[in-house]
């Protein structure tokens, strides 16, 4: 006979448990804390002709070259440095640039296409005197807002005048003039980097002088679209405009008239009723008849019917008498 041994499992000590556990932790908090820790920062030297000024007009900020346009760096562009009060060329937008000199200012706006073409639109800081530009601001409230229309009480004819005033032009531009600023333009733009300041020198010379020709006539035609809006309005609406500050009036709000009170006519419906209650109020409505001595005598009452008996014939025995006995 086989005898069959059974193996006996060792047990683990107690201690040697707890120390993997303690290396378990020490080891996963030590992973922990390498992946979180900073990494060391590298320093890298940049030659100064690769540097970008930050004071450069034009550029964008973490622009590494190239046009602004079609080139440059592809990834987050920041927008680029502005100053509304300085004369020059700047980029204004993505695709837009913005020259000034003095008052006169050209805003110059790319086709998104990127086909090259662009626009050009001169225009001037300052050329309405300040009751010029409040006849422009009330012409927009009236013919945009119906609670300035009905506060100045304007008329249709009103209306129909301030809709004919002209449209506001940023300045009165000749053909000639329009192409002569855009062949500055494309000098200053497509020109060569070292030739940049001398092309940026000649476009503003070239839009200074085409601002200073036409700012007569463009002052000209802003005078004249504030007297076709005081000619249409009356001197009374617009002292009612200027009081409320160019501020729309609140609309108030209707008061409901009360109605007037009627009092309500009450109908009375002839009430049904039966014979009975009709014998009864004639009965104790009949008029009382009145004698000679002036008392009334009671009503009379009606007579009650007395049956009559017919009497039998002499001899003749009446069929409901009782039999006669037999002796």
């Amino acid at each position: 006979m086989i005898e069959l041994k059974e193996s006996k499992t060792r047990d683990i000590p107690l201690w040697l448990t707890a120390l993997v556990i303690l290396l378990c932790i020490g080891g996963g908090a030590w992973l922990v804390k390498w992946y979180m820790k900073e990494q060391p920062r590298q320093v890298v030297t940049i030659p100064d002709d690769k540097v970008v000024p930050t004071g450069n007009r034009g550029t964008w900020r973490g622009q590494t070259g190239g046009n602004n346009n079609n080139g440059g760096n592809n990834g987050f562009r920041a927008q680029p440095q502005r100053d509304i009060n300085v004369n020059g060329v700047q980029s204004w937008s993505k695709n837009s640039y913005r020259a000034k000199v003095g008052d006169t200012v050209m805003m110059v706006i790319y086709n998104a296409n990127g086909n090259g073409k662009f626009d050009i639109s001169p225009q001037y800081l300052t050329m309405r005197t300040p009751a010029e530009a409040e006849m422009a601001v009330m012409r927009m409230s009236i013919l945009s807002d119906a609670t300035w229309r009905d506060h100045l009480k304007v008329t249709d004819e009103q209306l129909e005048k301030l809709r004919k005033v002209p449209a506001p032009k940023s300045m009165t531009l000749d053909p000639a003039d329009r192409e002569k600023l855009s062949e500055l333009w494309k000098a200053y733009h497509d020109g060569p980097a070292d030739k940049k300041a001398a092309a940026e020198k000649d476009l503003l010379a070239g839009l200074d002088e085409v601002g200073k020709k036409n700012l007569a006539a463009t002052k000209a035609y802003e005078a004249t679209r504030a007297e076709l809006v005081r000619a249409a309005l009356t001197p009374d609406q617009i002292k009612m405009y200027q009081d409320a500050g160019g501020k729309a009036p609140v609309p108030k709000e209707p008061v409901p008239t009360p109605l007037p009170i009627v009092p309500a006519k009450i109908e009375s419906k002839p009430q049904l009723k039966t014979s009975v209650e009709k014998t009864l109020i004639d009965s104790t409505t009949s008029t009382p008849a009145v004698t000679k001595t002036g008392v009334s005598a009671p009503a009379s009452k009606p007579a009650i019917a007395t049956p009559t008996v017919e009497k039998p014939a002499s001899g003749a025995v009446p069929a409901d008498a009782p039999p006669a006995p037999v002796k």
